[in-house]
């Protein structure tokens, strides 16, 4: 793997793996998916279609090294299911939350006894990579490397006074850097439709010429970065 060559895991709907290739510094980026849209279809002197959207899945980048032959394992989120509310037949339905940890938006439908009604798209699944294989509810703290949450869902509450209130997605954050990445950016609600992960080699390693440290002569930036061509380190 070249300097500046990457790798991108798309949404699958399923734990991917990957494994380090060359020992070098990699920056690692994650965009959580989008929360579900709302769609509404009520009659108020006509026929009225009122929709609204899902909001962006956070985005996260950090820098870590790693070292060639280790294996590890991404999670991309899938976008929120749409929620609807369409009043021929009274089908009501709470969006489904993405896939890896997003929230399903369960309906609310006090209408027929004079309450409010409240509808709204799932949530937007998680983007993260992880030192152990799972989806993020299943993946201990300590073992992911990098992570990005999703949008909200969009929604709307009806009222039976005859008024509604529609609401866009909230923006996705959800951010986290273990400790051993250093962190670059983080923004909220910067996806659309499916997440997304990326990794990319920035650096080759320093090169030691020896078989230790101590009768080594390094090349490159400091010996903090070093790639030992020998025995061991020790």
């Amino acid at each position: 793997m070249n300097v500046n060559d990457s790798v991108t895991f798309n949404y699958t709907g399923n734990i991917q793996s990957w494994t380090v290739p060359d020992t070098g510094v990699y920056e690692l980026e994650v965009w959580g998916a989008q929360g579900g849209n709302y769609w509404g279809r009520f009659y108020s002197g006509g026929y009225v279609v009122e929709t609204r959207t899902g909001g962006g899945g956070g985005y996260a980048k950090g820098r870590i090294k790693l070292q060639k032959g280790t294996t590890y394992y991404i999670g991309v989120g899938g976008q929120g299911i749409t929620g609807t509310w369409n009043i021929d037949g009274r089908q009501v339905g709470g969006g489904g939350g993405g896939y890896n940890g997003g929230y399903t938006s369960h309906n609310y439908d006090n209408a027929p006894s004079g309450g409010n009604m409240y509808i709204a798209g799932g949530g937007g699944g998680y983007s993260h990579i992880a030192k152990t294989s799972g989806t993020i509810n299943n993946v201990a703290q300590a073992d992911r490397l990098i992570v990005a949450g999703g949008g909200g869902g969009a929604g709307n509450e009806w009222h039976p006074n005859g008024y509604d209130v529609y609401w866009n997605g909230s923006a996705g954050s959800g951010q986290y850097f273990d400790p051993s990445v250093e962190e670059i950016t983080r923004t909220n609600g910067a996806r659309s439709g499916n997440g997304q992960c990326k990794i990319t080699l920035t650096k080759k390693s320093t090169v030691y010429l020896g078989d230790t440290e101590a009768d080594a002569l390094y090349l490159g930036d400091n010996e903090s970065d070093a790639l030992y061509v020998g025995d061991n380190e020790a």
